[in-house]
């Protein structure tokens, strides 16, 4: 695990309780701000969470204060190896919320010790080997690669992803998208490394409805319509072993609609995720400490 992934936590934590004293609510809506999509490359993980509505998730990444202003955390993870699961990366990050500029950057002085990295355009704080700053008052940047290139990209018009897929992902509680993944996190789907070679792209997206129900919806590019037509019926005698395992008896009907190919698509539609799946889902996301 990389020790400066593990202590970024802590700095967090610590910014929490440096910034906490002015508001506890997002004050000021987030608009066409998309920050991580020109970022995202062939092989990275992003993840993005709603904060207003997966509370306990963000506080575990970023504390209860820093959760309080949230709206939205985007994290990229850029994996060092191709060991699966995903165990070892680096990590762009940004939390979109209500940041008064002054008082974040007394935060971020308290936490570097005052050792402010000055250039041309920006200004960021290293950080046991991380850098964490402003980016404006609506976003705070971390990376364990270079501050100053995640706020470029940030900014910049440039963009490697479909805009529809962002829209998908900003509409999630929790979202998972990846272009020609190495490797990945732990989503208790079935997926082997040799699979994930492949698969052309994945869009995984989970949801709670009115009645309290978290599902998932995903769509998997596969490279043929062989590969496809494998990973569907991996899915299914996955799904259907794990129901057998819970003592329920599948409905196969149900199963279906719920896992369905066409040519090299795969898709699973509102497959519902019981609290320990979801649980599994999210200490895999916590557990790795993404950074935050």
């Amino acid at each position: 695990m990389n020790k400066a992934v593990r202590n970024i936590i802590g700095s967090t934590l610590l910014l929490a309780s440096l910034i906490s004293c002015t508001t506890t609510k997002v004050v000021s809506p987030i608009v066409n701000v998309v920050p991580l999509q020109s970022i995202a490359k062939e092989g990275d993980t992003l993840v993005v969470v709603d904060a207003t509505k997966e509370k306990a998730l963000v506080s575990k990444l970023v504390g209860n204060t820093v959760a309080d202003r949230a709206q939205r955390i985007s994290v990229e993870l850029t994996p060092k190896n191709d060991e699966y699961p995903l165990t070892s990366f680096d990590v762009n990050a940004v939390v979109e919320g209500d940041f008064p500029s002054f008082i974040t950057r007394i935060g971020l002085a308290n936490l570097s010790g005052g050792k402010m990295i000055h250039t041309e355009a920006y200004n960021y704080y290293p950080y046991n080997g991380a850098q964490v700053g402003l980016i404006n008052n609506n976003m705070v940047g971390f990376s364990t690669d270079s501050f100053s290139s995640l706020t470029t990209k940030v900014i910049s018009k440039e963009s490697s992803i479909d805009k529809s897929i962002i829209l998908k992902l900003y509409d999630a509680n929790i979202g998972l998208y990846s272009e020609k993944p190495v490797t990945l996190l732990e989503l208790d789907l079935g997926l082997t490394k040799e699979m994930l070679t492949h698969i052309d792209s994945l869009l995984i997206l989970i949801n709670e409805d009115k009645d309290c129900v978290t599902t998932l919806n995903a769509t998997f590019d596969l490279d043929t319509n062989l590969s496809a037509d494998l990973l569907s019926k991996m899915f299914k005698i996955g799904y259907i072993s794990y129901l057998k395992t819970e003592k329920i008896k599948p409905d196969y009907k149900v199963l279906k609609v719920m896992f369905t190919q066409e040519g090299d698509i795969v898709n699973i539609s509102e497959m519902p995720m019981s609290d320990k799946k979801l649980k599994g889902l999210t200490d895999s996301i916590t557990n790795n400490n993404l950074g935050l």
